[in-house]
């Protein structure tokens, strides 16, 4: 699936590259008074927005396939894959922020290097924030 993903509009993964960061940034070093649900909450949305860029990106693989067959085949193994994993486990670990229990439980992969290999090649340049900034 890494292979038929890497194909894909950088564009999307720098962006989605962009939504990680900020959710990292929220969880390593929350703005000063930021409560515990307030940072849960805007955790939650750059995660939300990532994973929506993500299904954006297996649409443009899954579409590309030939056969019905074929693009039900890609978008099954897309959505059991490793990054939508990790957006899964990321989205649990937000709750957890919110819960107060995210200091018992490991970092959720998105926010690990090494092991999504088509987001880290954006995720290792932290000037893809200045690109999408708000």
């Amino acid at each position: 699936m890494n292979r038929d993903l890497d194909a894909s509009d950088s564009k999307a993964w720098r962006a989605m590259a962009r939504e990680v960061l900020r959710a990292f940034d929220l969880d390593m070093t929350p703005p000063c008074g930021m409560g515990a649900e307030q940072r849960s909450k805007a955790m939650a949305a750059h995660i939300e927005r990532g994973r929506e860029l993500l299904d954006e990106i297996i649409d443009q693989h899954v579409a590309a396939a030939r056969t019905a067959v074929g693009r039900a085949s890609r978008r099954r193994r897309a959505q059991r894959g490793i990054y939508a994993a990790a957006f899964d486990e990321a989205a649990a670990y937000a709750r957890a922020v919110r819960d107060g229990q995210d200091r018992v439980l490991p970092a959720p992969a998105l926010f690990s290097r090494g092991r999504l290999p088509l987001l880290d090649r954006h995720t290792h340049d932290r000037t893809v924030l200045s690109e999408g900034a708000r």
